[in-house]
Formats: C-alpha cells, sequence, structure tokens
C-alpha cells in the first residue's frame, strides 16, 4: 500500500505507529489484548481492511499475535520475531549461543568511517553513536568476533542502556522507540587487518578476516537507523545457507 496522494504515509501505518507506541509505553501490557477490530475502526475512523492490515503489520513485527476467538494479544519483546529478506530471516543473520559484550559507550557523536555514508545512501554530515562489542562463544574465553555499531543519532538514548544489555541493539531500538526493522542488507567481504585495530580477535597486521556489514532499515520512514561492522579471523568463520524452491 503506497503513500497517499498527499505524500503522507497509508493509513494502516499511522494506527501501527499509535498501537506500537501504546503497546510499547505499557497502556496494553503483555498478555492482553488490543481493542477489537469494531473499535479500532470507530477510533481511528477507517476501514475494516486497513484495521486488518495494521494488525497484520504488527503480528509481522512480533508484537502480537491473534487468537480465534481471542482476539489480538500483545506479546513479549522477548519473543522472536521474524523479518523476511532475500535468505531467510532476521534472527539467522545472528550466531546461535553467542554472547554479546558490549564495551563503554562514551556518548559522542561521529561519523561513518569514510566511503561508507555514499555507500548505504545517507549524508556524509549525519551523526551516530558508536557502539563496540566483542562476541563470545558459550564457554570459549577468545572472542569469536570484533563487532563495530553505529546508531543513528535520533536513538541515542540506547546508548545508556548498553552497559548492562545482552541482545541485539535492534531490538532495544524497537523496545524503546517502538519502531520496527524491516529490512536488512547483509554485505559478507574479507580485509586485511591492519595494525592494532584486530588484536582483540588474535588478528595481527596483514592477517586475513572476514567482515560482515548489515545496514537496518526502520518501517515508519526506511531511512537507516544501525549500521555493524562484524569482523572474524578467517579461520573461525563460516556461513550455512539452505534454499529452498518457491512454489507458485
Amino acid at each position: 500500500m503506497s503513500s497517499r496522494k498527499d505524500g503522507s504515509p497509508p493509513l494502516y501505518k499511522l494506527v501501527v505507529r499509535a498501537l506500537q507506541s501504546e503497546i510499547v509505553s505499557g497502556i496494553y501490557p503483555v498478555g492482553t489484548q488490543l481493542p477489537s477490530e469494531a473499535a479500532l475502526r470507530e477510533r481511528f475512523g477507517i476501514s475494516r481492511h486497513t484495521v486488518r492490515e495494521a494488525l497484520r503489520s504488527l503480528r509481522d513485527a512480533g508484537l502480537v499475535e491473534s487468537h480465534q476467538g481471542l482476539g489480538t494479544v500483545v506479546l513479549s519483546p522477548g519473543i522472536d520475531q521474524t523479518y523476511v529478506h532475500q535468505i531467510d530471516s532476521i534472527s539467522d543473520l545472528f550466531d546461535v549461543n553467542v554472547e554479546t559484550r558490549y564495551g563503554p559507550v562514551n556518548g559522542k557523536l561521529v561519523r561513518l568511517p569514510a566511503g561508507l555514508s555514499k555507500k548505504i545512501g545517507v549524508s556524509e554530515d549525519q551523526t551516530w553513536i558508536r557502539i563496540d562489542a566483542l562476541r563470545f562463544q558459550s564457554g570459549e574465553p577468545s572472542p569469536l568476533c570484533q563487532t563495530e555499531i553505529y546508531v543513528a543519532s535520533r536513538f541515542a538514548g540506547v546508548g545508556r542502556l548498553m552497559s548492562r544489555h545482552k541482545g541485539s541493539v535492534y531490538r532495544l531500538i524497537e523496545t524503546i522507540y517502538g519502531e520496527t526493522i524491516e529490512e536488512v542488507k547483509q554485505e559478507v567481504r574479507g580485509f586485511k587487518a591492519r595494525k592494532g585495530e584486530n588484536e582483540a580477535i588474535n588478528l595481527q597486521e596483514g592477517d586475513a578476516g572476514i567482515v560482515i556489514e548489515r545496514v537496518f532499515r526502520i518501517s515508519s520512514d526506511n531511512e537507516v537507523a544501525i549500521v555493524s561492522l562484524n569482523r572474524y579471523p578467517a579461520d573461525r568463520f563460516s556461513l550455512s545457507l539452505v534454499l529452498k524452491k518457491q512454489r507458485a
């Protein structure tokens, strides 16, 4: 459903934003029901089709689930959410049984590394909060990868929570700001370690490594919310995909 003729978002997205905000703020706690379709139609002055489109978006975001005879129930933010991309889902982008340890966030606004702004289509003047992290497999003393995360400055509030946060940054943005990550673009490429930059993952100058670059866009305005660079030693990285034939 495209934007309206005056350029404003489709009606169903306005309903989604309102309900997201109310879910996140606790007006509708986990386990409670959203108002009925009829009540939502009356409240927002919209059609049944628009209400159902809005509820479908909330289900896709993992914020609610619908049960026949029970209505639409609010879910816990910790429940896995599915976001379709060209291969499978966003949850499959992240390593299983891996703990992320975030470094301190000094709150200083920075710009993206040279060339990255142009590559992903954002202004070179745009500012970001930088978050550094190491990821460890359970029981392993050495880090699996080194992560460099840039969060758009309008979501800078997540920086205050990173010292005690264990999960993905994108889930934190969804929970705090009521946004939905709609698209993740991923690129995998090789790199050569620079002196002193990748010693945490036991890479010395000139050693080969693998970097996974991810660009996260939100559904409300399709703007980039997060850019992450995950660097692995080449001998500790593997990529496994299962592709199925699409049926007509």
